[in-house]
């Protein structure tokens, strides 16, 4: 209760990804059938499409949901998500010592995206090799979303 519904639209693209059970290989784009890295579902990721990229709960992967990130939903109705699928704990991002997401690349503008349920922790941080956070929006944005989500730090 009170968090954002999302509704996928007809031509929507549910993109899977498990690191436990996928295959970067996989070309289909089913539940059945992940991809298990996230830079390659986010690679059939659609710009200004209302496309879902949905991470498999109890999964982590070391690496960055997105450096520079630029991609959009068409708009406020129909959002990009990237959300969870399964059962179980929130999927972990581990992203070292980067960022587990960043939009601090000029001129790119984000808008209609919305960010559900998933951990950052920047896992190799020791408080003197870098400055990660787990979400740093540094371009332009309008209308995105970020709920519930947990950020770690060491």
């Amino acid at each position: 209760p009170g968090w954002t519904t999302f509704t996928a639209s007809p031509d929507t693209q549910m993109i899977y990804v498990s690191q436990s059970l996928g295959n970067d290989a996989n070309t289909r784009l089913h539940e059945a059938h992940p991809k298990r890295t996230i830079a390659a579902g986010r690679a059939l990721l659609r710009d200004t499409y209302p496309d879902w990229l949905l991470l498999k709960r109890g999964d982590e992967w070391h690496e960055q949901l997105g450096s520079h990130w630029h991609l959009s939903g068409r708009n406020a109705s129909e959002k990009m998500v990237i959300n969870t699928y399964g059962t179980g704990p929130r999927p972990r991002i581990l992203s070292g010592t980067s960022n587990g997401i960043d939009t601090n690349e000029h001129p790119y503008h984000v808008s209609h995206l919305a960010i559900v349920s998933l951990e950052f922790f920047a896992d190799t941080y020791n408080g003197a090799n870098g400055a990660p956070v787990g979400i740093y929006w540094g371009g332009s944005a309008v209308d995105c979303i970020f709920e519930p989500g947990r950020l770690f730090w060491r």
